[in-house]
């Protein structure tokens, strides 16, 4: 007779957690959150940045309870990195968070004028642009709410080898003249002001390379290329912003390579 085998930590915990959660009557769709896991993973997170601010990425952390929570958990984390210019509204609205940068530019008129009048109630909200087409409708946003609004510039750091593209297309934004254009722009505007500078490496941060096969190795070995390229690009960025004069708040990247290499201001 075989002797059954003891399941490892944690393999009979779905199950222990599906039973208790039918036992008081509760079904999906929920979220079952093991806070002393979530703890650690935050914890262990503060352990690879070198001290710089980090920036909560609400897409990931879809629950605002655990946003504040994890927010609370260290001075270092700084912000939120919102979704959409709706998320950050009624993130800042409903749950009294604040600090959100939208991730991404928007067209959305009724949801840059909610986001305004969040501002000019005293809430920071920062939104992207990457195009001198995006300005006019946030500059009428801010005028009708009689305040300025704080935008961020999305800074492209995707790549060409041998004629392929290493990274997302995020941005037309991909050299320091059209930063400082854009930036020239902005600086002229009554009702905008420069607060940031995004450079998300997501070909970095967002490709897996654990598994041993060519195609991972390869991907490894862009990334290796990339990394200083990407650091130059995002410091020359900065660097040029600077000389012109503009103040920047933060710098936010996207991938752990990058908080050793990123400029002095980070989030």
């Amino acid at each position: 007779m075989s002797q059954q085998s003891t399941p490892p930590p944690g393999v009979e915990a779905p199950a222990r957690i599906r039973a208790a959660l039918s036992a008081r009557g509760l079904c999906g769709p929920l979220a079952y959150v093991d806070l002393d896991a979530f703890d650690r993973n935050a914890a262990a997170l503060l352990a690879r940045t070198g001290g710089k601010p980090i920036r909560v990425a609400s897409k990931s952390v879809r629950v605002p309870a655990l946003l504040r929570r994890v927010l609370d958990s260290s001075r270092q984390y700084q912000g939120v990195l919102a979704f959409s210019v709706r998320e950050a509204v009624h993130l800042a609205s409903q749950h009294g968070l604040d600090d959100l940068l939208v991730a991404y530019p928007t067209p959305d008129a009724r949801a840059v004028s909610a986001a305004a009048r969040l501002v000019a109630a005293g809430r920071q909200i920062t939104l992207m642009v990457d195009s001198e087409a995006q300005l006019p409708l946030l500059e009428a946003a801010a005028q009708a709410a009689g305040t300025r609004l704080a935008v961020c510039l999305d800074l492209d750091v995707s790549q060409d080898y041998l004629g392929l593209r290493f990274g997302m297309f995020r941005s037309p934004l991909n050299d320091v003249n059209g930063v400082l254009r854009l930036a020239e722009r902005i600086g002229h505007s009554q009702w905008l002001r420069l607060d940031g500078l995004m450079a998300y490496e997501g070909q970095v941060a967002g490709l897996a390379d654990a598994a041993r096969d060519p195609r991972t190795l390869a991907i490894r070995e862009l990334k290796r290329r990339a990394l200083p390229a990407i650091a130059e690009r995002r410091a020359s960025a900065v660097a040029a912003l600077e000389r012109a004069g503009h103040q920047l708040r933060f710098v936010n990247a996207g991938a752990p390579a990058a908080w050793k290499a990123a400029p002095p201001k980070p989030a």
